[in-house]
Protein backbone atom coordinates (compact mmCIF):
# COMPACT_ATOMS: atom_id res chain seq x y z
CA UNK A 1 0.00 0.00 0.00
CA UNK A 2 1.31 3.47 -0.45
CA UNK A 3 0.10 7.25 -0.52
CA UNK A 4 0.71 9.41 -3.08
CA UNK A 5 1.57 12.77 -2.84
CA UNK A 6 -0.19 15.63 -5.77
CA UNK A 7 3.16 16.00 -6.99
CA UNK A 8 3.06 11.97 -7.46
CA UNK A 9 6.06 11.08 -4.63
CA UNK A 10 4.84 7.57 -3.28
CA UNK A 11 5.20 7.11 0.64
CA UNK A 12 5.24 2.51 1.12
CA UNK A 13 2.72 2.17 4.35
CA UNK A 14 4.60 -0.30 6.70
CA UNK A 15 3.31 -3.87 7.61
CA UNK A 16 2.79 -2.70 10.93
CA UNK A 17 0.76 0.53 9.52
CA UNK A 18 2.41 3.67 9.81
CA UNK A 19 3.92 5.57 7.19
CA UNK A 20 7.26 7.33 6.99
CA UNK A 21 7.22 10.92 5.63
CA UNK A 22 10.60 11.69 7.14
CA UNK A 23 12.97 13.06 4.48
CA UNK A 24 16.93 12.12 5.00
CA UNK A 25 17.86 16.18 5.23
CA UNK A 26 14.95 16.63 7.88
CA UNK A 27 17.19 14.94 10.53
CA UNK A 28 19.91 15.26 12.39
CA UNK A 29 20.76 11.76 13.21
CA UNK A 30 20.32 8.20 11.54
CA UNK A 31 17.55 7.65 14.86
CA UNK A 32 16.31 10.78 15.81
CA UNK A 33 13.53 11.39 18.61
CA UNK A 34 12.95 9.30 22.20
CA UNK A 35 14.33 6.05 22.04
CA UNK A 36 12.49 2.81 22.54
CA UNK A 37 13.11 2.17 26.15
CA UNK A 38 12.36 6.04 26.62
CA UNK A 39 9.16 5.22 24.80
CA UNK A 40 8.46 2.38 26.05
CA UNK A 41 9.04 3.75 29.78
CA UNK A 42 6.62 6.87 29.22
CA UNK A 43 3.47 3.99 27.93
CA UNK A 44 4.35 1.75 31.14
CA UNK A 45 3.52 4.71 33.06
CA UNK A 46 0.50 5.80 30.97
CA UNK A 47 -1.30 2.82 31.03
CA UNK A 48 -0.48 2.79 35.33
CA UNK A 49 -3.31 6.40 35.00
CA UNK A 50 0.08 9.13 35.23
CA UNK A 51 -1.75 11.03 32.58
CA UNK A 52 -5.29 10.37 33.02
CA UNK A 53 -6.29 14.01 35.19
CA UNK A 54 -4.67 15.51 31.84
CA UNK A 55 -6.33 13.07 29.67
CA UNK A 56 -9.87 13.59 31.02
CA UNK A 57 -9.90 17.38 30.99
CA UNK A 58 -8.18 17.43 27.02
CA UNK A 59 -11.35 14.88 26.39
CA UNK A 60 -13.90 17.38 27.37
CA UNK A 61 -12.33 20.04 25.77
CA UNK A 62 -12.40 18.18 22.58
CA UNK A 63 -16.19 16.85 22.69
CA UNK A 64 -16.89 20.61 24.15
CA UNK A 65 -15.35 21.94 20.89
CA UNK A 66 -16.63 19.17 18.24
CA UNK A 67 -19.97 18.42 19.31
CA UNK A 68 -20.80 22.22 19.50
CA UNK A 69 -20.58 23.23 15.81
CA UNK A 70 -22.14 21.91 12.62
CA UNK A 71 -20.08 19.34 11.14
CA UNK A 72 -19.81 19.14 7.11
CA UNK A 73 -17.64 16.32 7.25
CA UNK A 74 -15.97 14.52 10.06
CA UNK A 75 -13.74 16.13 12.33
CA UNK A 76 -9.46 15.63 12.77
CA UNK A 77 -7.59 15.41 15.43
CA UNK A 78 -3.72 16.00 14.96
CA UNK A 79 -1.40 14.96 17.26
CA UNK A 80 1.92 16.80 16.95
CA UNK A 81 4.78 15.24 19.10
CA UNK A 82 2.48 12.30 19.74
CA UNK A 83 4.98 9.73 20.97
CA UNK A 84 4.39 6.15 21.25
CA UNK A 85 0.85 6.80 20.63
CA UNK A 86 -1.32 6.01 24.32
CA UNK A 87 -2.62 9.12 24.92
CA UNK A 88 -3.89 9.50 21.88
CA UNK A 89 -5.49 6.19 21.33
CA UNK A 90 -6.79 6.62 24.60
CA UNK A 91 -8.23 10.39 23.89
CA UNK A 92 -10.16 8.86 21.07
CA UNK A 93 -11.68 6.35 22.50
CA UNK A 94 -13.24 8.31 25.19
CA UNK A 95 -14.36 11.20 23.26
CA UNK A 96 -15.80 8.86 20.87
CA UNK A 97 -17.69 7.13 23.27
CA UNK A 98 -19.29 9.95 24.22
CA UNK A 99 -22.79 11.93 21.89
CA UNK A 100 -21.88 9.25 18.84
CA UNK A 101 -19.13 10.90 17.73
CA UNK A 102 -16.33 9.99 15.05
CA UNK A 103 -13.41 12.09 15.21
CA UNK A 104 -10.45 10.35 13.05
CA UNK A 105 -6.98 10.44 14.63
CA UNK A 106 -3.76 11.25 13.32
CA UNK A 107 -0.14 10.58 15.15
CA UNK A 108 2.98 12.38 13.86
CA UNK A 109 6.01 11.54 15.92
CA UNK A 110 9.90 12.25 14.42
CA UNK A 111 10.71 8.75 16.01
CA UNK A 112 10.44 5.85 14.05
CA UNK A 113 10.51 3.72 17.25
CA UNK A 114 7.36 5.86 18.38
CA UNK A 115 5.62 4.96 15.04
CA UNK A 116 6.42 1.25 15.17
CA UNK A 117 4.68 0.70 18.94
CA UNK A 118 1.82 3.49 18.21
CA UNK A 119 1.32 1.62 15.17
CA UNK A 120 1.00 -2.04 16.53
CA UNK A 121 -1.31 -0.41 19.33
CA UNK A 122 -4.30 1.26 17.50
CA UNK A 123 -4.93 0.77 13.41
CA UNK A 124 -7.91 3.12 13.71
CA UNK A 125 -5.01 5.84 13.81
CA UNK A 126 -3.12 7.05 11.60
CA UNK A 127 0.59 7.26 12.26
CA UNK A 128 3.50 8.82 9.94
CA UNK A 129 6.92 9.77 11.01
CA UNK A 130 7.52 13.70 10.21
CA UNK A 131 9.34 16.29 11.02
CA UNK A 132 7.27 18.23 12.87
CA UNK A 133 9.56 21.33 13.44
CA UNK A 134 9.68 21.68 9.53
CA UNK A 135 6.59 22.54 7.53
CA UNK A 136 4.55 19.91 7.92
CA UNK A 137 3.63 17.59 4.67
CA UNK A 138 0.19 18.14 5.67
CA UNK A 139 -2.80 19.54 3.57
CA UNK A 140 -4.03 23.51 4.42
CA UNK A 141 -7.20 23.80 6.76
CA UNK A 142 -7.50 19.94 7.06
CA UNK A 143 -7.65 19.35 11.09
CA UNK A 144 -10.32 20.21 13.37
CA UNK A 145 -8.29 19.96 16.67
CA UNK A 146 -4.61 20.26 16.78
CA UNK A 147 -2.96 18.93 20.06
CA UNK A 148 0.13 19.48 21.14
CA UNK A 149 1.25 18.04 24.99
CA UNK A 150 4.95 18.72 26.11
CA UNK A 151 6.17 18.88 22.34
CA UNK A 152 7.99 21.40 20.64
CA UNK A 153 5.54 23.87 18.90
CA UNK A 154 5.48 24.63 15.05
CA UNK A 155 3.02 27.65 15.22
CA UNK A 156 2.37 28.68 12.06
CA UNK A 157 2.06 25.55 10.84
CA UNK A 158 -0.15 24.16 13.54
CA UNK A 159 -2.39 27.19 12.39
CA UNK A 160 -1.88 26.48 8.47
CA UNK A 161 -3.10 23.20 8.63
CA UNK A 162 -5.95 24.21 11.34
CA UNK A 163 -9.86 25.07 10.04
CA UNK A 164 -10.62 28.83 10.67
CA UNK A 165 -12.78 27.41 13.20
CA UNK A 166 -10.56 24.67 14.56
CA UNK A 167 -8.78 24.92 17.97
CA UNK A 168 -4.95 24.10 18.80
CA UNK A 169 -4.64 21.95 22.47
CA UNK A 170 -1.39 23.14 24.06
CA UNK A 171 0.05 21.62 27.33
CA UNK A 172 2.98 23.23 29.25
CA UNK A 173 4.91 21.97 31.89
CA UNK A 174 4.58 24.21 35.13
CA UNK A 175 7.33 25.17 37.55
CA UNK A 176 6.70 22.33 39.46
CA UNK A 177 6.30 19.34 37.42
CA UNK A 178 8.51 16.56 38.20
CA UNK A 179 9.96 18.13 41.08
CA UNK A 180 10.82 15.20 43.42
CA UNK A 181 12.57 13.64 40.43
CA UNK A 182 14.92 16.85 39.79
CA UNK A 183 15.66 17.34 43.40
CA UNK A 184 16.87 14.01 43.66
CA UNK A 185 18.98 13.63 40.07
CA UNK A 186 20.38 17.33 40.85
CA UNK A 187 22.55 18.56 43.50
CA UNK A 188 21.51 22.09 42.59
CA UNK A 189 17.81 21.70 40.31
CA UNK A 190 17.79 24.06 37.69
CA UNK A 191 15.15 26.54 38.32
CA UNK A 192 13.72 28.17 35.33
CA UNK A 193 13.64 32.31 35.93
CA UNK A 194 10.89 33.05 32.99
CA UNK A 195 7.21 31.82 33.35
CA UNK A 196 6.41 28.70 30.23
CA UNK A 197 2.73 29.59 30.88
CA UNK A 198 3.16 33.34 29.89
CA UNK A 199 6.21 32.84 27.18
CA UNK A 200 3.88 30.22 25.70
CA UNK A 201 0.75 32.84 25.75
CA UNK A 202 3.14 35.37 24.42
CA UNK A 203 4.34 32.87 21.81
CA UNK A 204 0.60 32.09 20.40
CA UNK A 205 -0.33 35.45 20.35
CA UNK A 206 1.03 35.96 16.58
CA UNK A 207 -1.32 33.41 15.38
CA UNK A 208 -3.92 32.40 17.91
CA UNK A 209 -5.90 33.63 20.98
CA UNK A 210 -6.36 32.01 24.00
CA UNK A 211 -9.42 31.63 25.10
CA UNK A 212 -9.34 28.80 27.83
CA UNK A 213 -6.76 28.15 30.53
CA UNK A 214 -6.77 25.15 33.20
CA UNK A 215 -3.97 24.44 35.53
CA UNK A 216 -3.56 20.86 36.13
CA UNK A 217 -1.74 19.47 39.56
CA UNK A 218 -1.91 16.25 40.73
CA UNK A 219 0.45 13.94 42.64
CA UNK A 220 1.23 9.93 41.75
CA UNK A 221 1.89 7.73 44.64
CA UNK A 222 4.78 5.46 42.27
CA UNK A 223 5.68 1.68 42.93
CA UNK A 224 8.89 0.58 43.85
CA UNK A 225 8.97 -0.98 40.24
CA UNK A 226 8.26 2.11 38.24
CA UNK A 227 11.46 4.22 39.59
CA UNK A 228 12.87 2.80 36.18
CA UNK A 229 10.16 4.21 33.99
CA UNK A 230 10.21 7.69 35.67
CA UNK A 231 13.67 8.06 35.24
CA UNK A 232 13.54 6.78 31.78
CA UNK A 233 10.37 8.67 30.43
CA UNK A 234 11.90 12.10 29.38
CA UNK A 235 15.39 13.77 28.73
CA UNK A 236 15.81 14.56 32.58
CA UNK A 237 18.25 11.95 33.25
CA UNK A 238 20.39 12.62 30.35
CA UNK A 239 22.63 15.50 32.40
CA UNK A 240 22.22 13.69 35.70
CA UNK A 241 25.37 12.30 37.68
CA UNK A 242 25.70 8.53 37.68
CA UNK A 243 25.63 8.50 41.45
CA UNK A 244 22.92 10.32 41.48
CA UNK A 245 20.88 7.55 39.44
CA UNK A 246 22.33 4.52 41.25
CA UNK A 247 20.81 6.13 44.37
CA UNK A 248 17.51 6.83 43.43
CA UNK A 249 16.68 3.60 41.85
CA UNK A 250 18.10 1.81 45.16
CA UNK A 251 16.18 4.31 47.54
CA UNK A 252 13.02 4.53 45.58
CA UNK A 253 10.35 7.72 45.39
CA UNK A 254 7.33 7.20 47.02
CA UNK A 255 5.72 10.23 45.06
CA UNK A 256 5.61 12.36 41.84
CA UNK A 257 4.01 15.69 41.01
CA UNK A 258 2.19 16.68 37.89
CA UNK A 259 2.28 20.27 36.95
CA UNK A 260 0.90 21.37 33.53
CA UNK A 261 -1.20 24.03 31.84
CA UNK A 262 -3.80 23.26 29.58
CA UNK A 263 -4.11 26.18 26.51
CA UNK A 264 -7.22 26.40 24.10
CA UNK A 265 -6.41 28.42 21.29
CA UNK A 266 -8.02 29.68 18.25
CA UNK A 267 -6.83 30.98 15.22
CA UNK A 268 -6.89 34.32 15.04
CA UNK A 269 -7.19 35.68 11.67
CA UNK A 270 -7.66 33.71 8.19
CA UNK A 271 -4.93 31.41 7.06
CA UNK A 272 -2.88 32.38 4.29
CA UNK A 273 -1.99 29.46 2.48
Amino acid sequence: MQLLCASTHAFDVSRAGHVNLLLTNQRRSSRPGYSKEMLQSRRALAQLGLFDPLLQLVARLVVGEVASRPLLTPPVLLDAGCGEGYFLSRLLSSVNSRGGLAVQGVGVDISKEAMQLASKLDRTVVWCVMNTARRLPLVTGAFSVVMNVLAPMNLHEFRRILEPSGVLIKVVPQQGHLEELRDRLYERPPKRTDDPVRKTIAHLSSAFRVIQEHRLRWTCCVAPGSVHDLVMMNPLFWKAKRTRLEALQHEGLSAITMDLHVLLAKPEAPCQA
